[in-house]
């Protein structure tokens, strides 16, 4: 169902972003039934796990400031960058991953391998090479600008091809330095545990954080109480702020009370729609 639910809120966004609804004035600006749908569900999805919560916070932020974001303002490009991160996530060893719909002996290892060998290799290296990109790219910026500003006096020929060369030698450098890492960082190898386990067929780490993140992905799907995106801003407000003040007042005989009130909340919010997505998974259609 959390997976539903995210599919519709991204094909929700990407309607609004690409026939954006609202074109009046700033201060005449409304978000609409369908940027209420976005604001809800992004601030349900902020309250989750850290590492992926960042696209939904900066939707709701960009929602919450603008009214609804509208072409040529700031807000606009940051949704559209949401959008992206969101899409880019989804192939991600997270609970919240369509790759779980796939044999997580196959799928997890190689999503775990390549999200360490960008963390572990792609991104020092980038990074490193990032101050002499931006460097070189202000000083060719600076030598064309006549091109796109024709009061300008344009820079000398030389100044140009020097930069130009000077810039086309860095992203060189860069590409082959990257190259360099990726494969001196080697190649998958078998773990310790054999060739017939396709956990550890990169490596033995990478194996057993596949398995951390597959056990922990059960392990939060199969409470008997979850409440999906965006239901569990409703169990935020019935059950959790009550359950902190209840323990802050030491009046632990209500606990049972407020496990009630949950399991109430889930029966009535979520179990219908599991049944009827349970009946098309049983059925074929999904």
């Amino acid at each position: 169902m959390n997976l539903l639910m995210l599919f519709v809120y991204l094909a929700t966004l990407v309607q609004y972003v690409m026939h954006p609804t609202e074109k009046a004035s700033v201060g005449r600006r409304s978000l609409g039934p369908q940027g209420v749908c976005i604001v809800v569900y992004s601030l349900a999805a902020s309250l989750g796990e850290p590492a992926t919560c960042f696209p939904f916070y900066l939707v709701s932020l960009c929602f919450a400031v603008s009214r609804g974001p509208i072409p040529g303002e700031a807000s606009y490009t940051l949704t559209l960058l949401a959008i992206l991160l969101t899409t880019l996530q989804l192939h991600l060893p997270h609970p919240l991953s369509p790759i779980h719909l796939l044999p997580p002996q196959g799928i997890l290892p190689l999503s775990t391998f390549l999200l360490d060998g960008f963390t572990t290799v792609s991104a020092p290296v980038i990074l490193f090479f990032a101050p002499l990109l931006a460097i070189s790219s202000y000083l060719l910026s600076s030598a064309l600008v006549d091109v796109l500003t024709v009061n300008l006096k344009p820079a000398p020929m030389e100044a140009r091809a020097m930069f130009l060369s000077f810039s086309g030698f860095v992203l060189l450098l860069a590409i082959s330095s990257l190259t360099f890492a990726i494969l001196s960082s080697g190649r998958p190898s078998q773990g310790n545990s054999g060739p017939t386990d396709r956990w550890d067929r990169y490596s033995l780490r990478v194996g057993l954080e596949s398995r951390r993140t597959f056990v922990r992905t059960v392990s939060k799907y199969a409470s008997p109480s979850y409440f999906p995106f965006p239901f569990n801003i409703i169990s935020l407000i019935l059950v959790g702020i009550p359950q902190v003040l209840i323990l802050l007042l030491r009046k632990s005989e209500w606990i049972s009370r407020i496990h009630k009130l949950e399991t109430a909340l889930w029966s009535v919010l979520v179990l219908p729609l599991s049944c009827v997505l349970a009946g098309f998974w049983l059925w074929g259609y999904v």
